[in-house]
């Protein structure tokens, strides 16, 4: 069998969380951190603050690659989902 890993990235509503799998679809591991609730302004708009997100997502990957130990480096992969239309414009 295969010691490949894939790592999904999940940016929720709460928290940010980051989970191993193996190749069958087996959970190897997990890292999951919160981050500041959703904030509603007057005009009904939602927003994040995104660096509340980006450091939340780094402490769970972080935390899921500890919890890996030596089979962090088997990581191949990762996928990143986030709640509806999410998005952080980078430079």
């Amino acid at each position: 069998m295969s010691s490949e890993l894939i790592m999904a990235l999940d940016v929720g509503t709460q928290s940010s969380r980051a989970i191993a799998f193996d190749a069958t679809g087996g959970q190897v591991a997990v890292g999951r951190a919160a981050h500041a609730p959703l904030m509603v302004g007057a005009s009904g708009a939602v927003s994040q603050s995104p660096a509340d997100v980006w450091m939340a997502l780094q402490a769970a990957i972080a935390d899921c690659v500890t919890a890996l130990g030596d089979r962090a480096n088997d990581v191949r992969a990762a996928a990143l989902t986030t709640q509806r239309y999410t998005m952080i414009p980078c430079d």
